[in-house]
Order: structure tokens, then sequence, then C-alpha cells
């Protein structure tokens, strides 16, 4: 962790990403909340302990850790850092306002399925414990405003140096989701 503040700190980039293999994104723990909320409800052979622990390797599963690092950035005042995460076999984005810092979760390449945040809205709205949407991933995604289940991938697009462009595309060249 030190590096990688060492690493923040000291850069001159004018955007700075943090690519991880595991979601960054703060809100993920109300999907480890919830599903333990919900630990003994079970649904096509998934049940709500998995769901916890499905999500508690994430940095979410680590608030002291993942807080403690939020407040260096603000501390520091660094500004423009953008996390581009996988591992979750689906595609969504937040604009920081839920994540921390804004993220791009591209991982639904090479899956059968992308449906997942479209089931943990299900979830989310049958026990009314979160909205995937509004609360987790405010800029959609595979499922979430639409039914756009193919494999995609992120598209990161630095514009004149003025902003950072997020979009996730799928296998047809079709835009799912995209902000600035």
């Amino acid at each position: 962790m030190q590096w990688l503040k060492n690493g923040l700190k000291n850069s001159t980039a004018d955007w700075k990403f943090i690519v991880s293999g595991a979601p960054f994104n703060k809100a993920c723990r109300k999907l480890i909340d919830s599903g333990m909320k919900i630990q003994k409800i079970r649904a096509k052979g998934y049940d709500g302990f998995h769901m916890a622990t499905g999500f508690a390797s994430y940095f979410a599963g680590f608030p002291k850790e993942q807080e403690d690092f939020l407040n260096f950035i603000k501390q520091e005042n660094i500004k423009d850092v953008i996390v581009i995460s996988g591992d979750t076999h689906h595609n969504v984005m937040d604009d920081g306002a839920n994540a921390g810092l804004p993220e791009m979760n591209a991982s639904g390449m090479s899956v059968t399925g992308t449906y997942l945040a479209y089931f943990l809205n299900l979830v989310g709205n049958g026990t009314m414990l979160y909205q995937m949407q509004d609360e987790i991933w405010n800029q959609g995604g595979n499922g979430l405003g639409n039914l756009n289940f193919k494999n995609a991938f992120g598209r990161v697009d630095i514009v004149e140096n003025k902003y950072v462009k997020l979009s996730l595309i799928d296998e047809d060249n079709e835009v799912i989701s995209s902000f600035n």
C-alpha cells in the first residue's frame, strides 16, 4: 500500500490509473453486509453467505485500509485517479460517488454470461437492502438499465488531456454504458 501511495503522491501524470484484478468500489460493502443478512436464503444453488464471501476479498472487504487510502488521496490533494478493475465476470461502472474513485470494472470478455449485476440488482430490489444502479454502480453496465448480457470490454479515451471517457463496449461494438 505504501508503494501505491508513494507512486500516486510523486506522479506528475495528468491521469493516474490504478489497474486492479479486484474491484475497488467501496459500495460493494453493501453486497457483503446484505449477503450476511440473507445468508440462509437459497436460489439457484447459491445463498446469501456465498454472496458475502464472494465479495469479501475485494477492497470493500478491507474497509479500514480502503478508507485510509481514500483519506490519503484527499489529504495529499491527489487529483484525477481512476480505477480500472476486473474479476467479476461482468461490466459495470461508477463515477466515484459510490465507489470512492471513478471505476470501470470490465471483466466480461471470456465468460458464458454477464448476468451478475442483473441478478444482484434483483436480490437488492427483492430484499430492499440496496439499489444496485443507484447505490453501487451508478453508471450502469450489463443488466443495469438494459438487458445487454453480451461479452464486453472496457475502453478508456483520454480527450485532449481535458477529460477521460470510460465506456463498456459489447462484442458487437455497441456501447453498453459510457461516462466522462
